[in-house]
């Protein structure tokens, strides 16, 4: 009897374990794919190698270049920012990257940076950047990213050679001496016009090199007037701490924010906002300049129109409405076809309005608004027969218990009389 319910059980599960067993997920299978980094790595010398990486564009097209110092480290860095920030967003412009690897430096860095500093300027100047220029789309602007010894290279890369660069980020320069910086000040002196820009950044725990980085903005602000541009982020804050390790990450995200900061396509948030920037011809002016530096249309972005429009019509204003069409031609809605229906509707452009419901209908046909919208478009010109059709469209798209349904049923009620 013992063996008969031992088998009758074992039975029962073999059963059960048939029909309810949970699916099993297939074996992994891996597949080597073929590389299609699109990173070169080039050997400059025995020490020096290059991780460059190049936008795809036009054959005519050309970019800036970022040399960023110890590539081994902060290429990647430097990479991210535009990448991130073009994939759905037009905010960082498309520029070249070169990471100048110093891992195989003899000595070490301090060495290659500070005592044999002008053997690493010649190299650069002479070799890399050279090289860069023949072998790919770059443009005359250049800018160079340094974190502690090579921060100090970089203020000594100006005062070599100011033409060289025309954009440093400097991160935890450890000590900016006094001969550089009466260099730096001389030549700002003998020039007519400085157009470079220094982004300098410093953590809390970096006191110790704080006067150097004042002095410098000291010099800096004495010559002002000859447009030389600068950002000093001296950090002190609740929330994030920056310290020596960590200001090369701030200089390339909110260094490289400031410097392309006349990139990003523009957002209003407000009429207000449109008028404080300058209205529709400053637009223009900054789209002409941004296409001048960045090889790019001249074309206003699609967000700063739809921006603009957006706002005008929410507060109702067709006079700027108007002239923002003068100036940067018609609207057009690829979206929101109810507010700028409503829009004009209010400002009696009946066509207009019947054009963007019957677009939203397209996009949303069981969408009763649509259908009300453009009733009440046709009964404002009095097309009756038309503003019926659409109400009896709206009324059957909605409970019997919808907010709107006894309003759709008075506006037929209405409008069959008025038609017969």
């Amino acid at each position: 009897m013992y063996f008969r319910n031992t088998c009758f059980r074992l039975f029962l599960i073999l059963i059960f374990s048939c029909f309810f067993q949970p699916a099993i997920a297939a074996a992994p299978t891996f597949e080597k794919l073929k590389d299609k980094s699109d990173i070169q790595h080039i050997k400059i010398n025995d020490e020096i190698s290059l991780d460059i990486y190049s936008p795809q564009g036009p054959k005519s097209k050309t970019f800036p270049v970022l040399y960023v110092m110890d590539g081994q480290r902060y290429f990647y860095h430097a990479l991210a920012y535009q990448k991130a920030l073009r994939d759905g967003a037009d905010i960082s412009p498309e520029y070249i990257v070169v990471g100048i690897n110093t891992s195989n430096v003899r000595n070490g860095r301090r060495d290659f940076f500070h005592n044999r500093a002008g053997s690493t300027i010649d190299l650069i100047r002479s070799t890399i950047v050279p090289y860069i220029d023949r072998s790919y789309p770059s443009s005359e602007s250049r800018a160079y990213f340094g974190w502690q010894f090579a921060a100090i290279l970089g203020l000594e890369l100006f005062n070599s050679d100011p033409l060289l660069f025309e954009a440093y980020f400097l991160a935890s320069g450890q000590h900016y001496s006094q001969d550089q910086l009466i260099k730096l000040e001389k030549h700002l002196k003998e020039s007519q016009a400085v157009k470079h820009h220094f982004y300098l950044s410093l953590g809390k725990t970096e006191e110790h090199t704080l006067q150097g980085h004042r002095s410098m903005v000291e010099i800096f602000n004495r010559y002002k007037s000859k447009g030389i541009q600068w950002k000093f982020s001296y950090f002190d804050r609740f929330s994030i701490r920056y310290d020596h390790h960590t200001t090369p990450l701030e200089s390339l995200t909110h260094g490289l924010e400031w410097y392309f900061s006349d990139y990003p396509d523009l957002t209003f948030y407000s009429v207000e906002d449109i008028e404080k920037f300058g209205g529709a011809a400053a637009v223009k002016a900054y789209y002409a300049n941004r296409a001048q530096r960045y090889s790019v249309s001249n074309e206003v972005g699609k967000q700063a129109k739809f921006s603009m429009f957006r706002h005008a019509a929410q507060e109702n204003n067709y006079r700027l409405f108007s002239s923002l069409e003068k100036e940067m031609g018609p609207f057009e809605a690829t979206g929101w076809y109810g507010l700028f229906a409503q829009f004009f509707h209010k400002n009696k452009q009946y066509q207009r309005a019947a054009k963007l419901y019957k677009s939203g209908l397209t996009d949303r046909p069981e969408d009763h608004r649509y259908w009300a919208g453009l009733a009440e478009t046709y009964e404002s010109q009095k097309q009756f027969e038309e503003a019926l059709k659409y109400y009896r469209g709206a009324l059957r798209r909605i409970p019997s218990d919808h907010a709107s349904y006894k309003k759709y049923q008075q506006a037929i009620v209405r409008l069959e009389k008025l038609s017969n």
